[in-house]
C-alpha cells in the first residue's frame, strides 16, 4: 500500500470513528509513544526518548483539557489530578531520564485504557440489546436522554463526546490498583476504585 493510500486510510478511520473510538485511539497512541520513549531511553537515544515523551504529554494534556468538570464532578477532578501527575512525571523524565517514571505513567495509561475499553464494549453490547446509550458525534446534541452518571468516569471527557456515555462501569479494583503506589504519587490522592 502506498504512503498516500495509507494516509487516506488513517484519515478515514479517524473521520468515521465514534467519539469513544477516538478516545481509545488516543490512549493507544499515548501508550505507543510512551513505549517509544522507553525504547529511546534503553538505547540511550535522548532525542527519541524526548520525542516519545513530548507526544505522550500532548495527548495527556488534551485529555486534561477536555475534561468536563461541570458534568464530571469528582470523577473529572480525580482524572485531572491523575493527568497532572502523569505530566509531572513525564516532565521530570524529560529533564532527568528515569525509566521508573515512564513505567509509572505507562501503567496508569494502560489501566485507564483498559477501563475505557471495557466501558465502551459494555455500552456497545447494551446498544445491541436495546439498553445502551447512543453517543452523539462530538460537538452535536442529538437530544438523547442521558442517565445520571455521577459514579462513572465516563462523563469526564466532554469534548471527546464521552459526557453522553452514561452507563460505563466503575473501574474494577484490579484495573486501578496501580494508582495507589506509582512513583511519587501524592499521598492525598485516592484511587478511583476507593469510595469516598
Amino acid at each position: 500500500m502506498s504512503l498516500q493510500k495509507m494516509d487516506q486510510y488513517q484519515r478515514n478511520q479517524i473521520e468515521t470513528a465514534s467519539p469513544e473510538q477516538i478516545l481509545l485511539m488516543l490512549y493507544d497512541g499515548a501508550i505507543r509513544f510512551l513505549r517509544r520513549a522507553k525504547g529511546g531511553l534503553a538505547e540511550n537515544d535522548i532525542t527519541e526518548m524526548r520525542y516519545g515523551i513530548n507526544k505522550t504529554m500532548a495527548i495527556v494534556t488534551e485529555f486534561s483539557n477536555t475534561l468536563n468538570h461541570e458534568e464530571g464532578g469528582k470523577i473529572a477532578e480525580d482524572l485531572d489530578a491523575l493527568y497532572a501527575f502523569m505530566i509531572r512525571e513525564l516532565n521530570d523524565a524529560t529533564i532527568k531520564p528515569d525509566l521508573e517514571k515512564l513505567e509509572s505513567v505507562e501503567a496508569l495509561l494502560v489501566d485507564l485504557r483498559g477501563t475505557w475499553g471495557e466501558a465502551v464494549e459494555k455500552n456497545n453490547q447494551e446498544l445491541r440489546e436495546g439498553r445502551g446509550v447512543k453517543i452523539p458525534a462530538a460537538g452535536k446534541n442529538s437530544g438523547v436522554q442521558r442517565p445520571s452518571i455521577a459514579t462513572t468516569p465516563a462523563v469526564a471527557h466532554g469534548r471527546a463526546g464521552m459526557a453522553a456515555y452514561g452507563n460505563a462501569p466503575k473501574p474494577a479494583k484490579s484495573a486501578t490498583s496501580a494508582y495507589a503506589k506509582p512513583t511519587q504519587m501524592p499521598e492525598s490522592y485516592t484511587p478511583l476504585s476507593v469510595s469516598r
